[in-house]
């Protein structure tokens, strides 16, 4: 059974105080809902049971999108970042400054359910090269690849929107592709000596990345199945599981892509500390896929109506309960 990573709050002081300015300012008596914008980070540093940190800034009240109507109407691909769409039920008491809120992290159920599945042979020969056996469904980046795989994701992002950086594509080009006609070398060419120590004289390939719309113009055409990455920012740092924004992607990828299995790469590594080889790579499947009362067309056709849906935060004790912060100490000017 394929696990997740939870989601955590974590809101900044500012944060209620610029609630209590829109509450008192603008909304007064209007209790229709509000728009809010929340960021995570990959922190390689912090313990496994904090890393899906969503953080609430100051600035995080915005002026709505439902990720399953994206998924369907394809404007997900403009704003992939509604794939961690996240809500909040707040009550404000403004006399006391008292601010009672729970949080849910909408998670679309699959049905059927994903799965781990062990990776192939090739999979596991490749990644574990100089590097102890890993888990059956999990394998690891070499160090050389995941360098040249930050190289190739920082040089993406510094071409498209931040909306994209969450989720995107990943293949590997290898070097030994068999050649177009415009490629073939004439009689006599010179052959250009290629930069000793390139990503694609050492590994072998180079990583390219796309954006999820570019899936649906052929991103993977012609790249062996084993090269072709579904790919996103992953902050958890539990050695197997992958973060909580992976159950609403995997509802993507069957719902519009119409797959069944899939490498996801859990793209887990900084600049700054790339050398710690932190990325996983997880192979999933749909559950039932190769059971033979099963139609695989019916695993391929997707939901047609809306699923179930999950994730309101819970506690340490794993309960659904509201939290309170009691900002008096802060924000009352009598005290």
């Amino acid at each position: 059974m394929l696990k997740f990573a939870t989601f955590t709050s974590d809101i900044e002081l500012p944060f209620y105080t610029s609630l209590a300015s829109h509450k008192i300012n603008h909304d007064k008596l209007d209790d229709s809902a509000r728009r809010m914008l929340g960021l995570y980070e990959i922190r390689p540093s912090d313990p496994p049971e904090v890393s899906c940190r969503l953080q609430v800034h100051g600035n995080a009240l915005t002026n709505d999108a439902l990720i399953w109507e994206a998924i369907g109407d394809g404007t997900i691909y403009s704003c992939p970042s509604l794939l961690s769409t996240f809500s909040v039920i707040c009550f404000a008491d403004l006399k006391k400054y008292k601010f009672t809120y729970l949080f849910a992290f909408p998670a679309i159920h699959s049905e059927p359910v994903w799965k781990l599945v062990s990776a192939s042979t090739h999979v596991k020969a490749e990644y574990g090269a100089g590097q102890s056996e890993p888990a059956s469904h999990v394998v690891h980046l070499s160090v050389g690849e995941t360098s040249a795989l930050v190289d190739s994701v920082q040089t993406w992002r510094s071409k498209v929107d931040p909306r994209q950086y969450g989720f995107f594509l990943a293949k590997k080009r290898r070097a030994n592709l068999i050649l177009d006609s415009s490629d073939i070398l004439e009689e006599n060419a010179v052959l250009q000596p290629t930069t000793p120590g390139t990503p694609d004289t050492v590994l072998g390939f180079t990583w390219e990345i796309g954006l999820l719309a570019e899936y649906e113009q052929g991103f993977f055409d012609g790249i062996a199945e084993e090269d072709r990455f579904i790919s996103f920012a992953d902050p958890s740092t539990y050695p197997e599981y992958p973060g909580w924004m992976l159950r609403n992607y995997l509802i993507l990828i069957r719902q519009r892509w119409k797959l069944d299995k899939a490498q996801v790469l859990c793209f887990r590594d900084t600049q700054q500390r790339r050398d710690d080889a932190r990325s996983l790579v997880v192979h999933v499947e749909v559950e039932g896929k190769t059971t033979t009362n099963r139609s695989q067309d019916t695993l391929l056709a997707g939901l047609s109506s809306m699923p179930k849906v999950t994730g309101w935060e819970r506690n340490g004790t794993g309960k659904v309960m509201n939290r309170i912060a009691d900002l008096g100490e802060y924000m009352d000017p009598q005290r």
